[in-house]
Order: C-alpha cells, then structure tokens, then sequence
C-alpha cells in the first residue's frame, strides 16, 4: 500500500515562470541537490512530497521511501509582497536539512491526518516507543481515506485496528493422532514460567481432549518442584521431576501424555553456564515450542539483552506475564518490535487459569489503547 501526501510551500509559486521540473532522492537533501546539479542554485521550491511503500508497520526495513521537490525557476519580476524571496528560501532549506539530519524534525508526522495526533500521543502516554506509535500512525493513515478519518471515533478506531495489525501471533498446528508434543518454557529468574506453564497447562486440558503430563527441571528455586507438583495433582495430570538432558528425555519417554510441557530453571540472561545446560537440553529434545518468558515491565533494554541471551535455546514465541502490575501496556507493542517474537500467550495475574490467554491481536489492541 503507498501513501503519498503533497504540501507547497508557498502561495508565491503562482508567479514562478517556464515549467516546474520534479527530482527525487532518498533523502530530502538528496532531492534538493539533484535539482541544483540540474538547474543551477537559483531555484524556487514549489512544492515537495514522500512517497511510502508500506508492508508492516513494525517492520521499517520492508519499506522503501522517497522525497521529491518540485522546483522552478523564480520569476524575473514580481508585483506581490507575498512572494518569498530566494534568500527565505535558503533560510528554509537550511532549517529543513538541520532537522531531518538531527532526526528532530517536529514534522515528521506532517502527511498524518490531525485527528489520529490525540490516539498517537495516547499510545506514548502507554509506553509505546515513540518510533513504533509513528509506524502505527503512519499505518493507520495509509489504510485510510483522510476523509475518514474526520470523527474522533474514527480516528481511534483506526489506530485500533492499526495495532492490531501489527500484532503477530504464534500459531499451532492441528493435532495428530499419536503425536507427542513437547513444550518448553524458559526465561530469567521472576519472569513467571512455572506459573505460565501450569496455567497453559490447564488451558491444554480444558481446550482439548489430549492428556497432558508436567516435567519440572527446576531443582535450584526452593519449592518449585512441589509448586509444580501441587498444580499436577490438582489437575491429575502425570508429573515427573528432572536434573539434565538425558533424564528429561527419558521422562518424556515415559510420561503417559500427548502434551508434554517443561518448566525449566530461572537464571540470569548473564548465566552463560545455565545457558548451556539449557542448550543442551534443548538439542537432545528437540521441542515443538519453545516459549521465552518475560514480564511487560522488562520491555526496553533488558528484555533486549534477555532475549540475545536466550537465543542460544532457539525460542520461537513468547509469553508475556504480569500484565496485571502496570497499567502502561504499551510495553507490549515494545517487546513485539524489539524482539521480533511472536506472541503466544498474555498472563494477566495468578489465578489458574483465568488470568491466562492465547494471544489475539484484537484484544491486545484493544488493551494497550484501553
């Protein structure tokens, strides 16, 4: 989908003489420098335009972008006051490249239709990162007629469904009869995996006919193998405990269960010993999913540095937990753009297993903007 927008510059460019000439470039500059390579200095800036091809909103890299400046010669005479001068014109030229180099051009949302502005600041206010509510203003302007955006209800709407399309989930393929599903769940220490994994399991049971069988590799945190435990036999579900690689492998082996899920321990993104037990454990076992789990409020820096770490066990998808400890989730739009994992599942406290949810674009769009 392109997006395309035009502005001029100036009511003068009436009076401009001969034809208007149009050069692009990749930048705003770029496009200004063509023009004078190709006409000489003395030019009038008529009008200028950017044209975007869009993919998804969170992706930058996918788009391509154009500036283009319509010139034209200025007039030799002039009978109106409200003609720019050409040394205006320079003045202007300047500002413009200042502001587009320094990267604080206060009119980088200027092909925006003004009534998405209120939706766009309110995802700020969230904790959206400025960039990506940019990305999903710009998205939602180009999925729409200006004209239609006119209504307050309108505008949030499509910043809604703007969000929305952003969001990717993951997706599980159907069951096979006979299958033997293995699911892990890893991340730093607090993030809430043996919670997030108690909780999917009785999303499993509750959404399906297969059985579902419960392994715990955590002998580290005191309690979590009897926290595990208590919640498999609550659920009557076949529970077994775990300490490296091969004895996981043989407790997948011997679990009765077409759904097998494995709490593993928390440590430190900085744990590069843990790291490698975990990929160990991760290459003998091969799992179906392997669910990286980390809290809303971890989104930024942290979450980035976690996510680097934890690559080595090849996550494929995420959980995001404590929802229900902020009430800024723009964080999730975060983790989404920075991370590049899809969503699996969004706990939102600790009751099993209400407060746990596959992920659906609609209804986290619906959150982050309230």
């Amino acid at each position: 989908m392109n997006s395309r927008t035009t502005w001029k510059a100036h009511s003068g460019h009436q009076l401009l003489q001969g034809q208007t000439h149009c050069f692009r470039g990749r930048t705003m500059r770029e496009a200004l420098k063509r023009a004078e390579a190709a006409l000489g200095s003395e030019l009038w800036v008529v009008g200028t335009s950017r044209s975007n091809s869009w993919s998804r909103f969170l992706n930058p890299d996918s788009s391509s972008q154009w500036y283009e400046v319509e010139v034209a010669t200025p007039a030799t005479e002039t009978d109106t006051a409200d003609a720019l001068t050409h040394d205006n014109l320079k003045i202007v030229h300047r500002a413009v490249s200042h502001l587009e180099e320094t990267g604080n051009d206060p009119l980088k949302l200027w092909d925006v239709p003004s009534s998405l502005n209120a939706p766009y600041q309110y995802l700020i206010r969230a904790g959206v990162d400025e960039a990506y509510a940019e990305r999903i203003a710009r998205h939602a302007a180009a999925c729409h007629n200006p004209r239609d955006l006119v209504e307050d209800s309108s505008a949030w709407q499509a910043m809604i469904d703007a969000v929305a399309d952003g969001v990717n989930v993951a997706h599980r393929a159907p069951f096979q009869e006979g299958e033997k599903r293995v699911i892990m769940v890893v991340g730093p220490t607090g993030a809430g995996k043996t919670t997030s994994l108690a909780k999917m399991a009785a999303h499993l049971q509750l959404t399906s006919e297969e059985r579902v069988g419960l392994i715990s590799c955590d002998m580290f945190r005191i309690a979590a193998v009897e926290q595990l435990d208590t919640y498999a036999r609550i659920m009557n579900m076949p529970f077994a405990a775990a300490d490296s690689a091969q004895t996981v492998a043989d407790a997948v082996a011997e679990i009765d269960a077409d759904w097998v899920l494995i709490d593993t321990p928390g440590r430190g993104p900085l744990d590069d010993n843990h790291l490698a037990i975990l990929s160990d454990m991760v290459d003998v076992l091969n799992p179906d999913e392997i669910h990286l789990v980390l809290p809303i409020e971890s989104a930024g820096r942290w979450a980035k540095l976690a996510a680097d770490k934890f690559s080595v066990v090849r996550p494929d998808r995420l959980i995001v937990t404590k929802i229900d400890e902020t009430d800024r989730h723009g964080g999730l739009i975060n983790l989404l753009a920075d991370l590049k994992l899809p969503f699996s599942y969004i706990s939102t406290g600790q009751n099993v297993p209400q407060d746990f949810y596959m992920a659906n674009p609609d209804q986290i769009a619906s959150m982050i903007m309230g």
